[in-house]
């Protein structure tokens, strides 16, 4: 089994990116997502290219709101400004499961490509344009899963996150999963990673893995008292404290996965 150790929300805050930019230069994870919208997302890329691995870095689609994600983050697409979905210049944070929300599929494109394109002008051509993320699983949603897929059509993307092995043990996303199902008849497209989890879902569920060729872990770093954590709550404490982030990979490794890799080594 390969396991791509994947670091989200490079791009999320100041305190992130010092956290991310670390466990990436020590090895700690191998690939990272740059989420776009936020204030600190050229920081992240300003980093990366100073830290030489900005090509392991891939797009992280956005459509949430300031509030929900832990800063402000603006759309990036000026029609999209000016839709229901917006407010005073932010992501207004829509449920974006409403029935009447699927004759805007459109809308939700030229916001995502948008956010592609300027993903490509920002890394000058050095990132990994083959791998794409969407924030807070809100491709669940089936006109914004329509979206997601025409982007990945339309630029020929690899491959694509969809949703968490993890999520099955969450009743809220596992309602939002079946009903993205029941409209939209997923299948495991050879454009998606199926395969992906929190690490604590991951270790504790190693059945609902095997077999699988190509897993990926992803983590928060984040530093909490000036410790490199997993700033990434787990299904099954759902209070318990951050762990450090090289506890993590121990466990991860004393469970017999000691190759880690990016999504551009593949």
């Amino acid at each position: 089994m390969k396991i791509v150790m994947q670091a989200d929300d490079f791009g999320r805050s100041h305190e992130m990116n010092l956290a991310i930019d670390c466990a990436m230069k020590q090895g700690l994870v191998r690939s990272t997502s740059l989420l776009m919208g936020s204030e600190f997302t050229r920081e992240a890329v300003e980093m990366a290219q100073q830290g030489g691995y900005l090509r392991h870095v891939h797009c992280h689609l956005n459509l949430s709101s300031g509030k929900t994600s832990g800063n402000h983050f603006v759309p990036l697409n000026e029609n999209y400004k000016k839709s229901r979905f917006c407010k005073n210049g932010e992501f207004s944070g829509y449920n974006y499961y409403k029935p009447d929300f699927a004759k805007y599929s459109d809308v939700f494109l030229q916001e995502l490509e948008t956010q592609f394109l300027q993903f490509r002008e920002l890394t000058g051509g050095q990132a990994n344009y083959n791998h794409l993320d969407v924030h807070r699983w809100v491709n669940l949603s089936p006109p914004v899963d329509l979206a997601y897929r025409k982007l990945i059509r339309k630029y020929d993307v690899a491959s694509a996150r969809f949703f968490g092995e993890h999520q099955k043990s969450q009743t809220s996303l596992k309602k939002k999963l079946f009903y993205s199902m029941m409209f939209f008849n997923i299948k495991r497209e050879k454009q998606y990673v199926m395969k992906s989890s929190k690490v604590p879902y991951f270790l504790q569920c190693p059945d609902q893995f095997a077999g699988d060729s190509i897993v990926e872990l992803y983590v928060h770093p984040d530093y909490q008292n000036g410790v490199l954590v997993d700033a990434t709550t787990s299904p099954f404490e759902k209070n318990a404290p951050f762990k450090p982030l090289e506890e993590q990979i121990r466990l991860i490794r004393e469970a017999g996965h000691t190759e880690f890799l990016s999504w551009e080594d593949l």
